[in-house]
């Protein structure tokens, strides 16, 4: 192989042409809702032991990591934690919300890592947390902001406004991919290094059984006594951990191989758990996700929620979707639940699950707007930006045929009055009645659904609908040039 050839694979490797930015903006999601939680969970800890310095003592031995001895910090008193925390809660809550999506990584990647540190530098730390620190400093590296966030539809609304179509927008961009493989590499170090270093410093006689008896004994998890019994039991464990641990490189060779390496990292923390007593590691299992093709994920799950041509393969992706779309976001419920009251957690969760499986179940939806009127363009901004799993099919009825061949019921005049939405079996939703459908087709918008069914709501929202429906040409909403 040349150097040019080395040179340009090396490019389409770390900056393919094709990477998806949706994937990124998908992992961005789940990254810093992860970070909002992190801040709550640790709040309580670091508030008391800085309280603590403020009154003059210290709550224990002072170990700090390493970039805080570098920089020379010492100790924080509660005045400075209140001002770390008010920064780093608000450019969390940005950067996931995707507004000054680059500037808010900038700042939530260092004050996220001194949170954690100041968190731990009175008590043992753990390891849990550098994937998760590295993966948001890799999102300020690329356009984390383009797709699934409010830069990207403050972008397509003011594309809107212009007169410019708002659902022709960037799906690729080769600098997408950079921080996804940062992570990636991150998260094969991190399980590789220590594999390999039970095999140069212990040799194979680490696989013995006996060393994790010892640890199982010594830390005293709930299911320790069991397995720490049976020597059959911690041999077979032993050499599993360290066949995932020294091979979880190939990921990075064969793609595929992640649907073997992923669940094993996850049996691996969640076993550790139950028998050493080390935490659920929930950072490091959600940074996972930077292997998963997370703008496939919508079409995957719903190919694998019908019928394969076998029960088996049936029972598999039925099995695979549940723990996915529902056993996972159910255990980070859990967890929000110790910090949130239960009744807000239900009221997030019951429509966001009813909304999946609707998405799950159905076929795609077909909205018929006036692509000449300026306000049903920039609500279609809004719309088709929270709709990641693609299930909206948009029509303008003034210039697309398929309007009349697909839907020849409706006449001209039933178009330019109302926005409509048609589901299958031919089920038509008009005006705000759309509107108010929407929420619960598409899971962003589902927690707010049950509000719209209140007493009052429907009868209000149909006459907001109907009197800028009916004056959109005197409020500037009308007919223009782009139209």
């Amino acid at each position: 192989m040349n150097q040019a050839s080395f040179r340009s694979r090396l490019t389409a490797y770390w900056f393919p042409s094709r990477a998806s930015l949706v994937r990124l903006g998908g992992l961005r999601l789940i990254l810093f809702a992860l970070l909002i939680f992190d801040i709550f969970n640790y709040g309580q800890t670091v508030f008391a032991d800085a309280a603590r310095v403020s009154n003059g003592e210290l709550p224990g031995p002072w170990r700090p990591v390493l970039f805080l001895e570098l920089l020379h910090l010492g100790p924080p008193d509660l005045g400075t934690i209140r001002i770390v925390f008010a920064i780093l809660l608000a450019s969390a809550c940005l950067g996931f919300a995707g507004l000054l999506t680059r500037l808010s990584c900038w700042v939530a990647a260092p004050l996220s890592a001194y949170w954690t540190a100041v968190a731990y530098a009175y008590t043992q730390p753990h390891h849990d947390k550098v994937a998760f620190s590295i993966a948001l400093f890799a999102l300020a590296l690329g356009p984390s902001g383009a797709r699934l966030s409010l830069d990207s539809l403050l972008a397509r609304y003011r594309r809107a406004r212009r007169g410019e179509d708002p659902l022709q927008v960037p799906k690729t961009d080769p600098f997408a991919m950079f921080p996804i493989r940062l992570i990636q590499w991150t998260l094969v170090i991190g399980y590789t290094a220590p594999g390999w270093s039970k095999l140069l410093i212990a040799g194979p006689q680490w696989m013995n059984g006996y060393t994790l008896m010892g640890i199982m004994m010594e830390h005293h998890g709930p299911l320790a006594p069991f397995f720490a019994s049976r020597l059959w039991l911690c041999v077979l464990g032993s050499v599993l951990v360290f066949f995932v641990q020294t091979t979880f490189a190939a990921v990075l060779i064969w793609p595929k191989a992640r649907w073997f390496y992923l669940p094993g990292a996850l049996f691996f923390h969640t076993m550790t758990w139950l028998t050493m007593d080390t935490g659920p590691y929930i950072t490091l299992w959600l940074v996972l996700c930077a292997f998963l093709p997370l703008e496939r994920l919508p079409l995957v799950a719903r190919l694998w929620w019908r019928r394969s041509r076998t029960m088996l393969r049936t029972l598999l992706h039925r099995t695979l979707l549940f723990l996915l779309f529902f056993a996972l976001p159910a255990y980070v419920l859990w967890i929000f639940a110790r910090i949130l009251p239960l009744w807000v957690v239900l009221l997030i969760a019951c429509p966001f699950v009813d909304s999946l499986v609707l998405f799950l179940r159905s076929s795609r939806w077909d909205l018929i707007y006036d692509g000449g009127c300026g306000i049903c363009r920039r609500a279609l901004a809004v719309l088709a930006a929270s709709d990641w799993g693609m299930r909206l099919r948009v029509l303008d009825f003034r210039s697309s045929r398929a309007v009349s061949l697909r839907h020849p019921d409706l006449t001209y005049e039933e178009m330019d009055t109302d926005i409509h939405l048609v589901l299958p079996g031919n089920r038509v939703y008009r005006g705000f009645d759309a509107y108010r459908k929407l929420a619960w087709l598409i899971p962003l918008y589902s927690p707010l659904a049950p509000f719209l069914y209140l007493p009052g709501v429907a009868s209000l929202g149909r006459k907001i609908y109907r009197h800028v429906a009916d004056h959109r040409s005197r409020i500037g909403c009308g007919w223009d040039q782009a139209g």
